[in-house]
């Protein structure tokens, strides 16, 4: 019995660990492998992991989906030829996680030359995720970076591009390789792959595949950074500030065999260039880089410490000035392993929704026929006006179809809405949640397939069945099919038809699929 309260016990912990939200200024962290085959060259599936940086427990986990063709994301899990590959970043809106990968099947030798696929994890822990059709250029994914979520940029051993999600094709605009991205300040950036590694700026993000190398921030040739992999800018002083992005302190992973480190450069606003001040030596090789000013003005680094397997993710406190790096004054923390046949990658912030006014446990909806039907659970309501209920059929411009009225008290609440009477379509809906003082938020977009079928009766039936559809003005063809899938009867219904009759008595007894512009009905003949 004790045996089993322990088991209880450990299966309520791992469902609430997976149930609760990200938690804003926790730190993310791009983890490879199953825990069960080692980290040979191959690809394997990629989990986000969260980490509380002062307790140091890992507060959750998301897995990215790895087994279905065109809704996968992979990554080559060998730390020597793949140590490049997995770099996430936190949208400069702060609303998700975004990834790159390969649409390709568990252990693939070759992530390369494969269709790409790319992944946004929101604060609910929700992932959504889309394949382009086709390779980039046979390149691999080094590094992913967004502005909100719906636009992206990537770097690829080929050059770097951008891509709008969902979209089935890129835009490259450098046929250089780049080692990592990051949009700062409504600026793009990246890191070359030049030795020594530079910072190049492309502006204002763009969208179109004219040509654009980007411009080297004047001074980061001097980094001595021999390999880099991650980089991180930010404002320590308020006073000295560049003129693009505000920020005067950039730190550069140089993750070179020889002489592994992070280096920190200044902005000089006498000269208007980056200068180098120091670099901070390690035994090992870092991956990736995030950093945010704490609460007594000094520099907290994260990176990853190794590329090998069950490695660490590290914390490193910059106490010096803005113009200088003594090691003495920095302080290295491990918060995390990865654990046996684990490999962690990359790191950033936790995702959040600072604006959302209550807590939106979750958005979901179903099809039912011709009609969706959606629900959501919400829990700290303070101050919101209204819930709308919104639908595309593009899954871009949205419309709004019902406004619900919150119930503004503590405690979970649940809510019910519904769309009737839709046509043969796929749709999108959205939740938007506006609060008193007008802030908006949205919820993730859930897609709805509304099928032809509104009803079908009797069930069972003997003789011959009856249908309602829904109304269309082309001819379409029905198929009846055995639960093997042997087609045993066929016909066709009228433009505009609403009422079919379909005679059953010259089949067997037994239970049958009848297939109507892709909507499937099971029914039972007796």
């Amino acid at each position: 019995m004790k045996r089993i309260f322990t088991l209880l016990i450990i299966v309520l912990a791992a469902q609430q660990l997976l149930a609760q939200n990200f938690t804003k200024g926790n730190i993310v962290v791009s983890r490879l492998g199953n825990g069960v085959n080692s980290l040979a060259s191959g690809a394997l599936p990629v989990s986000i992991v969260e980490i509380n940086p002062v307790t140091k427990a890992v507060t959750k986990t998301v897995d990215i989906p790895s087994t279905t063709t065109g809704q996968r994301l992979l990554i080559n899990g060998n730390p020597a030829a793949g140590s490049n590959e997995g770099g996430i970043s936190l949208s400069s809106d702060g609303r998700y996680i975004v990834i790159g990968g390969a649409d390709v099947a568990l252990f693939d030798n070759d992530t390369g030359p494969d269709n790409k696929s790319f992944a946004r994890v929101n604060v609910l822990g929700n992932v959504d995720l889309f394949t382009i059709n086709g390779n980039f250029f046979s390149g691999f994914i080094r590094a992913t970076t967004s502005a909100n979520g719906s636009a992206l940029w990537f770097t690829t051993n080929q050059g770097t591009a951008y891509v709008a999600w969902g979209a089935t094709g890129t835009s490259r605009f450098t046929t250089t390789g780049s080692r990592y991205i990051s949009v700062i300040g409504n600026q793009l950036y990246t890191l070359s792959g030049t030795n020594p590694a530079t910072i190049l700026s492309f502006g204002t993000p763009q969208t179109d595949a004219t040509t654009n190398n980007g411009t080297a921030l004047a001074g980061t040739s001097n980094s001595t950074v021999q390999s880099g992999y991650g980089f991180a800018m930010l404002d320590m002083d308020n006073a000295i500030s560049n003129a693009i992005d505000g920020n005067d302190v950039l730190y550069i992973v140089d993750q070179t065999v020889a002489s592994p480190g992070i280096v920190k450069m200044a902005y000089n606003t006498a000269t208007s260039t980056w200068e180098y001040i120091g670099k901070l030596t390690s035994t090992v090789p870092f991956y990736g880089l995030t950093a945010r000013k704490n609460s007594q003005g000094y520099v907290e680094l994260f990176t990853v410490s190794n590329a090998g397997a069950n490695n660490d993710i590290v914390s490193i406190l910059d106490e010096n000035t803005r113009t200088t790096f003594n090691t003495a004054l920095t302080t290295k923390t491990t918060l995390a392993s990865a654990g046996a046949n684990y490999v962690f990658r990359s790191v950033a912030f936790s995702p959040y929704d600072s604006a959302l006014p209550l807590n939106l446990i979750s958005f979901a909806g179903k099809s039912s026929f011709n009609a969706a039907k959606f629900n959501w659970q919400t829990s700290n309501e303070v101050n919101v006006n209204s819930f709308v209920l919104e639908r595309s059929v593009d899954g871009k411009n949205f419309s709004p179809i019902k406004t619900i009225q919150p119930k503004n008290t503590g405690g979970v609440h649940n809510y019910q809405s519904e769309d009737l009477a839709l046509l043969p379509a796929t749709y999108y809906y959205r939740l938007k949640i506006i609060d008193n003082d007008g802030t908006i938020a949205l919820s993730d977009v859930v897609t709805i397939k509304a099928s032809a079928i509104v009803n079908l009766y009797p069930n069972p039936a003997q003789d011959h069945i009856s249908i309602n559809l829904a109304t269309s003005e082309k001819k379409r063809a029905f198929i009846v099919y055995t639960l093997d899938g042997k087609p045993v009867k066929t016909g066709t219904i009228a433009p505009y038809a609403t009422y079919v009759n379909i005679d059953l008595a010259p089949l067997k007894s037994g239970t049958y699929i009848l297939n109507i512009d892709s909507s499937n009905q099971t029914f039972i003949k007796k």
